[in-house]
């Protein structure tokens, strides 16, 4: 049997609501560890290049 009704808009909206709540948890997680990333990679920078103590010449 195929179920053809359409369904109710309150469903629609909420599916949708939960998809959105998924996407922006799953940018703010990514945002943040990509700035952790960015951290580590300056840190590993200033170890590795250490900065020039001649006034800048």
């Amino acid at each position: 049997m195929v179920h053809s009704e359409p369904l109710p808009a309150i469903t629609v909206l909420g599916g949708v609501g939960v998809l959105l709540c998924c996407a922006g948890g799953a940018g703010a997680l990514t945002f943040k560890g990509a700035r952790a990333q960015q951290a580590r990679i300056a840190a590993a920078r200033a170890e590795f290049f250490p900065p020039a103590s001649n006034g800048g010449v």
